[in-house]
């Protein structure tokens, strides 16, 4: 059994987000992930995102409702494994977005999660650049598009990030809401893994597997693995349930998803 969890994960395309444990606990009894508003997000060049069109000519009403579009645009972020890192493995997505290591790490298939998008929505690596700001120009005519418009800029406006972002190594899954309400991407078929770290009930010393949490999420998780994810003296590991080690950073395993080989 160990061998078949450890060659699953490591063979599987994954893709990771990070989240608080009550969160994750609606997700996975959902079987679907919220969409969310720019304007929520942490990068004030996404919150606070404005454009200036140079055709406008002082017409403010044209440059508001290229903002009004853009409002319009939701989107979900994960994490990507890199050359570098596995997307499990950063301590800042986990110190950030999971409660400071108390909430959880869902592990998605990334293949899978792709099937489930519409054939509307954006995906793909967000780039990091030196020089990025809130505020961008466009090109845009009276007799252009609006809609169209800024799917044209899509790349530039929703898929670019300040270089100080990059250890997030972020996929994003971006769509143009349609102003009914929330919406949700259905994950049912590609949340494969759950990574857990510490827990607000663990007592010091004590392992997450011991806490009432990871009992809590046994329960809702189902058949779905359940790892630990441990560090100690400089050296991190994925467990599964104490009973036997599926990767840990001295002796890690082969991902053939980043185009590398690392020794077992």
């Amino acid at each position: 059994m160990n061998n078949s969890i450890k060659n699953k994960f490591s063979k599987t395309n994954k893709l990771y987000h990070f989240t608080k444990f009550e969160t994750a606990l609606k997700i996975i009894n959902s079987g679907r992930q919220l969409f969310g508003e720019l304007a929520g997000m942490n990068d004030v060049c996404e919150s606070c995102k404005v454009v200036y069109n140079k055709y406008t000519e002082g017409r403010k009403w044209k440059i508001d409702n290229i903002n009004t579009e853009i409002s319009k645009y939701i989107q979900i972020s994960m994490t990507n494994d890199s050359d570098c890192r596995f997307g499990f493995d950063l301590q800042q997505m986990w110190g950030l977005y999971a409660e400071k290591g108390k909430g959880v790490c869902l592990v998605y298939d990334k293949d899978e999660i792709e099937k489930a998008l519409s054939p509307t929505d954006m995906r793909g690596m967000i780039k990091y650049c030196c020089h990025v700001t809130p505020d961008e120009i466009f090109d845009m005519k009276e007799e252009d598009n609006l809609e169209e418009c800024v799917k044209k800029y899509a790349k530039q406006q929703f898929f670019r990030k300040r270089k100080e972002w990059e250890w997030e190594q972020e996929y994003r899954i971006l769509r143009r809401g349609n102003e009914k309400g929330k919406e949700f991407l259905d994950i049912s078929n590609s949340l494969k893994y759950i990574i857990m770290q510490n827990a607000n009930s663990q007592d010091a010393g004590q392992c997450v597997v011991d806490s009432i949490e990871y009992k809590i999420m046994e329960a809702v998780a189902g058949e779905i693995p359940i790892f630990v994810y441990t560090h100690f003296i400089g050296e991190q590991k994925l467990d599964y349930k104490n009973e036997f080690t599926i990767w840990d950073s001295k002796n890690q395993f082969e991902q053939k998803s980043l185009g590398v080989n690392i020794d077992v």
